[in-house]
């Protein structure tokens, strides 16, 4: 894979998803208004009881390592399910990504060709660790899906279980690929959180581009 070539962000189409449930948007390139963020959405959906403790340090472990991975990846955006599971609150997050990379310049832009390519270098890159991918149409876009169990670690807690889903999405008309990443702490429910977010993908839909790539 290469780096991508510079262009406007605005020449890229967008990718949109339609988040089952109800979602809140995190300030990504703030620091400080990120932590903040954190505090307020768990002590507005879970409380300051005592009872809570533990489960507030396990909510602000798991928000706090995706908003550090989702700012330090470059994330154009980073969002939290307020309800997805019923009664649950706070139960995945969402982040979109845009890596700085590109498929050999010898390849033309069909999302089959590209994908091909992009999968046998993930797979000898070692960046698709975890699962065997599994990769499926979405419209004009072909997606990889990875996932795997990652450990957060709370303050004063044992470590905790994360469920990291990857996709991988090709951008129609392009030799790049968009990245969305899922992350959820109720591991035991991944069979369907995979048919959930599988489905998220399958339904995803691209704003068209505003202008043109700078040469």
């Amino acid at each position: 894979m290469d780096r991508a070539p510079e262009v406007a962000a605005a020449a890229l189409p967008r990718l949109l998803l339609n988040l089952p449930g109800r979602w809140w948007d995190f300030p990504l390139h703030d620091p400080v208004a990120g932590d903040a963020a954190i505090r307020r959405i768990i002590d507005d959906h879970v409380g300051r009881a005592d009872r809570f403790a533990t489960l507030r340090r396990q909510l602000a472990a798991q928000l706090g390592d995706a908003l550090r991975t989702a700012s330090d990846g470059g994330a154009s955006s980073l969002s939290v399910a307020v309800e997805l599971v019923p009664r649950v609150p706070l139960s995945a997050t969402c982040s979109v990504h845009l890596p700085d990379l590109s498929v050999s310049p010898a390849v033309g832009t069909d999302a089959r060709v590209v994908m091909d390519v992009f999968a046998e270098s993930l797979e000898r890159s070692g960046l698709g660790e975890g699962t065997a991918p599994h990769r499926f149409g979405a419209g004009s876009s072909q997606v990889l899906r990875t996932h795997r169990i990652r450990a957060v670690q709370p303050d004063g807690d044992d470590p905790l279980d994360v469920l990291v889903i990857d996709y991988w999405i090709t951008v129609p008309g392009t030799k790049r690929l968009a990245l969305v990443r899922f992350s959820s702490p109720f591991v035991d429910l991944q069979a369907s959180l995979l048919r959930l977010f599988d489905a998220v993908l399958r339904a995803a839909t691209w704003q068209p581009a505003r202008a043109e790539a700078r040469g």
